[in-house]
């Protein structure tokens, strides 16, 4: 049996509503055997930013605590159902390297989609063998965009992603929808994805720092508490 943790993150800049939603969902639907693990660090956004949070992190849950499988999510991302989360590890302990899909809109990266880590699943096996990588911006990706970069260089290793199947509100001071791909779905505040299956995994709400659309997380947090 895998050693298993769900870990996410925030600072005082985060309504505090928000991480006690985070926390009452996913302990409502994680596994027994399965811990939760969250970060709250005193410090603003840019004098420390998300990619070294996440570094540090999977540092301490791996090769501190020992956990074999890691599940990292945003505080305002939770999954939707028990079987999200078990499909979820299973494939990542599997060698697939799996969660939400993403794009940096900003960067010119001939359009390249990858596993975001507002929800991203791996093990300790396959944060080994991609050697364990950075999760720091580089010219080429956004934040954990180079762990897409390097797994699909390997044979040995697949991906899934969860694909956008709707959307509650366009991102804040825009008047369209964040863009994936030609061929993909787009995306915005929100966004209920989906797997290979069309089976419904994960809601993630984006901009919970703008605090403008906080409202439908708790709805979603409260609709989903709520059921049996």
């Amino acid at each position: 049996m895998s050693k298993r943790c769900i870990f996410s993150y925030a600072n005082f800049q985060i309504e505090r509503d928000v991480l006690i939603s985070n926390q009452a969902v996913v302990e409502k639907f994680k596994a027994k055997d399965c811990t939760y693990e969250f970060l709250n660090y005193n410090a603003p956004d840019g004098q420390i930013v998300p990619d070294q949070v996440i570094d540090f992190a999977l540092e301490v849950l791996f090769f501190e605590r020992q956990y074999d499988t890691v599940l990292i999510i945003d505080v305002d991302c939770v999954p939707l159902n028990k079987h999200a989360l078990e499909y979820t590890f299973a494939q990542a302990e599997a060698r697939t390297l799996i969660g939400n899909v993403q794009r940096s809109n900003h960067i010119e990266n001939n359009m390249h989609v990858y596993v975001a880590p507002s929800c991203m699943c791996l093990t300790r096996d396959m944060f080994s063998d991609l050697d364990f990588p950075s999760f720091a911006p580089t010219n080429r990706g956004d934040i954990g965009e180079e762990v897409s970069y390097i797994a699909e260089r390997r044979k040995d290793m697949n991906m899934e992603l969860f694909l956008p199947s709707k959307y509650e509100a366009l991102p804040y001071s825009e008047d369209k929808p964040w863009d994936l791909n030609l061929e993909l779905p787009k995306y915005g505040i929100g966004t209920t994805f989906v797997n290979s299956k069309n089976e419904e995994m994960f809601y993630h709400l984006f901009q919970c720092r703008v605090g403008v659309f906080n409202h439908y997380f708790y709805d979603k947090c409260k609709t989903l508490l709520s059921c049996p």
